[in-house]
């Protein structure tokens, strides 16, 4: 376990209710920016939003006036892509949109070795192949379902693939342990061997240029609902960084005496505290629809893997790395059980007043250590702890484009713990305590205490 993100304004310490905090290392005066993160590790752009938000600073053209999608695009690397599926229009573009020139040169240096916006072997010919794979994938799983619906016969591995998602969707809670997850998961994974087991793509069976491409295999005929499409894209762009990070052994980039940090890497993910279990038994529906956007995920993958062939050394090699990221769940698994209670939406810059827009997600692991508003204060001296009265935070998130920054509210004192607020501070108790079960716990601070008793 790594000792988290250092600072000379704070120290990640243990807490007496579990996991670690963030904790002052000095008194710190109100409105400094203690840490800030540059990037997010993995994000997504909801689905419906993809044409109007910028990929890398995530400003939406129709919250500045212009009605319409940004026209800022990045081509893959060749427009010579074996398919024996038809694209839809632009499917060989990236599927990135931005909203200028410098937000699409930011976006093709993030998380690479270098920082020239030239480099034509960038991550964007891998994030562009694995995006037109899905749009692929999602249309060929369509059509399949059309079939299905006109009683076309269903295979015995794909008949017993569904019956097993089936039996999943309304299982009892009390029937759920971290036995019964892992046996499920290792069931999925036998099964989803078989139906890939005839097809040419788990033989890895070169394709010679005279060859035919082979028809798109399906996994299912269960299409995902939208949620979990954006949830395996997410899933994917995170897997992708981490296939990056191993291929260029990417440092993570500190500045200096500044509260500046880079992404983090997959070792910080890792970090993160796993919630899947919790999560499951309080959603049991949610272990099938994990099972799903594994699956999905799979599907795109080794549909990409011929398309591959046509783009730079570079692209294959990330796509080979990817291949073995989502040939088991094991690492599905992990970005799962920790994105849930982790990742912080991207909202569209509203005046106060108006209603905010959710236009996607995303993870920056190294800022979640910052636990909700039930702060404490530790002195260094006795390693006495006092509780605060109520749960107001003593810091706030602010999102500036891609970056995400930490600033004091008011006056800390050395040795609180520095926290912020994931939920509406002003809402009524038992709406606060209803929002706060997405993070497996119940606030206990004086002001819930008293107002529940009221």
């Amino acid at each position: 376990m790594s000792p988290g993100p250092s600072s000379p304004f704070f120290s990640i310490f243990p807490t007496s209710y579990g996991g670690r905090g963030v904790i002052a290392s000095q008194n710190i005066p109100k409105n400094t920016l203690i840490f800030s993160c540059e990037a997010p590790y993995a994000s997504v752009i909801c689905r419906k939003f993809r044409k109007e938000v910028c990929a890398w600073c995530f400003s939406w053209s129709w919250k500045i006036g212009r009605k319409g999608s940004w026209a800022l695009t990045i081509p893959l690397e060749s427009q010579h892509l074996v398919s024996s599926v038809k694209p839809a229009s632009g499917a060989f573009q990236s599927g990135y949109r931005f909203c200028g020139e410098s937000c699409r040169n930011y976006w093709l240096a993030d998380g690479e070795d270098t920082m020239d916006p030239g480099h034509v072997t960038s991550h964007a010919g891998i994030r562009g192949l694995i995006n037109s794979s899905s749009e692929r994938c999602i249309t060929a799983m369509a059509k399949r379902r059309t079939k299905s619906r006109n009683s076309s016969p269903l295979h015995e591995i794909e008949f017993r693939w569904v019956v097993f998602l089936q039996d999943l969707e309304g299982l009892d809670p009390n029937r759920i342990s971290s036995t019964f997850v892992e046996d499920t998961w290792e069931r999925a994974e036998q099964l989803a061997s078989f139906l890939w087991a005839s097809t040419p793509f788990a033989k890895e069976q070169p394709l010679s240029d005279k060859t035919k491409p082979p028809k798109v295999g399906h996994i299912s005929p269960i299409m995902l609902s939208e949620l979990e499409l954006d949830t395996a894209s997410f899933i994917l762009s995170c897997l992708v960084r981490k296939c990056i990070e191993e291929s260029s052994r990417t440092a993570s980039r500190v500045y200096e005496g500044q509260p500046h940090y880079s992404a983090g890497t997959w070792s910080d993910v890792l970090d993160l505290q796993d919630n899947s279990l919790p999560q499951i038994r309080m959603e049991p529906y949610m272990l099938a629809s994990h099972i799903r956007i594994w699956a999905f995920m799979k599907f795109v993958v080794y549909s990409a893997l011929r398309d591959a062939k046509c783009l730079s050394d570079r692209t294959k090699d990330l796509v080979q790395s990817l291949k073995k990221s989502v040939d088991t769940p094991k690492d599905t698994q992990a970005i799962l059980g920790r994105e849930s209670s982790n990742v912080f939406g991207l909202w569209d810059s509203a005046p106060e007043g108006e209603d905010n827009e959710m236009l996607g997600w995303g993870l920056y692991p190294l800022g979640s250590y910052f636990n909700h508003g039930m702060s404490t204060r530790i002195c260094f001296d006795s390693r006495e702890i006092c509780y605060c009265l109520d749960c107001s935070p003593a810091v706030h998130k602010k999102m500036n484009g891609p970056v995400t920054e930490f600033y004091t509210l008011r006056d800390v004192y050395a040795g609180e713990e520095l926290c912020i607020s994931y939920i509406e501070e002003n809402d009524e108790a038992q709406k606060r305590r209803k929002a706060l079960k997405h993070w497996f716990f119940e606030c206990a601070c004086k002001k819930c205490t008293v107002e529940l008793q009221v």
